[in-house]
């Protein structure tokens, strides 16, 4: 996804400080994941009591790293927009970023 103007930046900051704030206090929280560039867009929910593993191997990878993981993308990406938008962007109030209709978040 390219995001050009300030806006964009702003949306998609907050959408990742949103999930960020629910990974970090919910350590049950589903994990919604997509493969970017396939053909199709299988999705894959992984709950807390499932693993993933490999279809040629016993290898797993766990729950919790896939959170841990996922955790540690989400402040790179709001780290990186925050750069992008100025210095101090990141400690804004949620709800000063807040947008629109808000279902979706």
């Amino acid at each position: 996804m390219t995001i050009h103007s300030p806006e964009d930046l702003k949306i998609a900051l907050y959408r990742a400080r949103v999930h960020l704030s629910l990974l970090e206090t919910d350590p049950t929280h589903p994990l919604d994941l997509s493969v970017v560039g396939a053909r199709s867009t299988p999705m894959l929910i992984l709950r807390s009591d499932e693993e993933l593993r490999s279809a040629h191997s016993d290898a797993a990878l766990s729950y919790d790293l896939m959170r841990d993981l996922m955790m540690a993308a989400l402040q790179a990406r709001i780290d990186e927009l925050a750069e992008k938008l100025g210095v101090g962007v990141a400690d804004i109030p949620l709800d000063k970023l807040q947008y629109g209709d808000q279902t979706e978040a």
